[in-house]
């Protein structure tokens, strides 16, 4: 019998944009504190609402009001500076290119370091994309961090201690700076210290709770791994089941009231009341995930399609997946 597998994909208002090849890139910047300032990711028109604990790529833009400011990180000179009301700076390789108004409060920093995450030309710039750290798991382990650092090699764990030492000097000062916090977790994790770089970033999402690409990096793997679940026997399902994925976002964290959809999260309501139905199948309840609004965040409709739809779905299933929200067209 011949294995197939359909997949049908439904996607309104405006098409996503999928780029072929995610590309690794390192940050230049963090933006450390943000009051009403704007983000506008690089080839993207959207503006997003700036937080505490963003990260900066090569081409985006900072932005604030007449009543806004920020006050960001520069790591490529080690500079820490305030953007004023009325200003917009872009960050590129070679500099901050100051757009119109003002920067004040120009001050070194002494360690910049940011973790390389993965971003889509266009089609992600309204979110991180996986991070190189995702494999990062709340992982069993005996003793403290001090005794993983004494297990290393001498010469890693001279230099590791090196490097730390600037880093616990400033959090001891400050135990709740972000920056630092970062810093320590690209530290543990460039050392090969997994368990407790997972651990320091776990610091940094309960400081900056609204940064993206923390919460993606720690809540999108799932406790359990994939190829484990796939080597358990699956249960018998049957021939021609339907399974669905149905998100519909109206409503957006990161953007204003004007910005949201007026019927986006009642879309996918509608269709999940009609796969219920008998004309649009009987699908069964379990069969189907329904993700509205905030339930609707890139973590969550990740670990469905890896952990709901491929794992249950066999080879004669129809896979539905239904996405009524904001996208950006792309040219790739």
């Amino acid at each position: 019998m011949k294995r197939r597998l359909t997949f049908l994909v439904t996607c309104w208002l405006m098409p996503l944009g999928v780029s072929a090849q995610v590309k690794k890139e390192q940050p230049i910047g963090l933006v450390v504190f943000s009051a009403d300032a704007q983000l506008r990711r690089a080839r993207s028109a959207l503006p997003l609402k700036a937080t505490s604990g963003d990260l900066l790529f090569s081409g985006d833009a900072l932005l604030t009001g007449a009543n806004s400011s920020a006050t960001f990180l520069y790591c490529l000179e080690n500079l820490s500076m305030r953007l004023n009301p009325g200003s917009e700076v872009v960050l590129d390789a070679q500099q901050v290119q100051l757009k119109r108004g003002s920067l004040s409060n120009k001050t070194h920093a002494p360690i910049c370091l940011l973790p390389e995450l993965e971003r889509s030309p266009v089609g992600d710039s309204l979110f991180y994309a996986d991070a190189r750290t995702r494999q990062l798991k709340t992982i069993p382990q005996t003793g403290d961090l001090q005794a993983h650092i004494q297990s290393l090699p001498e010469n890693e764990r001279n230099a590791l201690m090196a490097e730390l030492q600037p880093v616990e000097k400033a959090l001891a000062a400050n135990p709740n700076d972000g920056a630092y916090m970062i810093a320590k977790a690209v530290l543990l994790q460039k050392y090969n210290l997994i368990a407790d770089a997972t651990a320091a970033y776990r610091q940094v999402s309960a400081t900056w709770p609204e940064s993206v690409w923390t919460r993606q990096l720690l809540h999108e793997v799932p406790e359990s791994a994939p190829d484990a679940e796939k080597s358990k026997p699956q249960p018998n399902r049957g021939e021609g089941k339907t399974y669905a994925l149905l998100v519909g976002i109206s409503k957006y964290q990161r953007l204003s009231e004007l910005q949201f959809l007026r019927y986006a999260d009642q879309d996918a309501l509608t269709f999940d009341q009609h796969l219920r139905s008998g004309r649009g199948g009987s699908v069964p309840a379990e069969n189907v995930v329904l993700l509205v609004n905030e339930k609707a965040t890139t973590a969550a409709i990740k670990n469905n399609i890896n952990q709901f739809l491929k794992l249950r779905a066999g080879p004669n299933d129809t896979v539905l997946l239904f996405i009524a929200a904001h996208g950006i067209v792309s040219d790739t």
